[in-house]
């Protein structure tokens, strides 16, 4: 992705020659990654197009008192 510069820090290689731009979107793919919140999608086509979809999350109550 994006002239192989976010592999590149993923990899550990020599940052002092790696743009910022390319370090901040390193740690944004990693933080999307490890976000249990959410699902990511990533497209094969131009330099990668990264879908991040929030997961829905389903909440029930149980209420002993109700029960029959």
């Amino acid at each position: 992705l994006s002239e192989g510069l976010v592999i590149q820090v993923a990899k550990g290689e020599d940052l002092s020659q790696i743009p910022d731009w390319a370090k901040y979107m390193h740690a944004f793919n990693e933080y999307t990654a490890n976000d249990q919140r959410t699902t990511q999608i990533l497209l094969a086509c131009f330099d990668g197009v990264l879908l991040i979809q929030k997961k829905k999350t389903l909440i029930c109550e149980y209420n002993h008192q109700n029960q029959l």
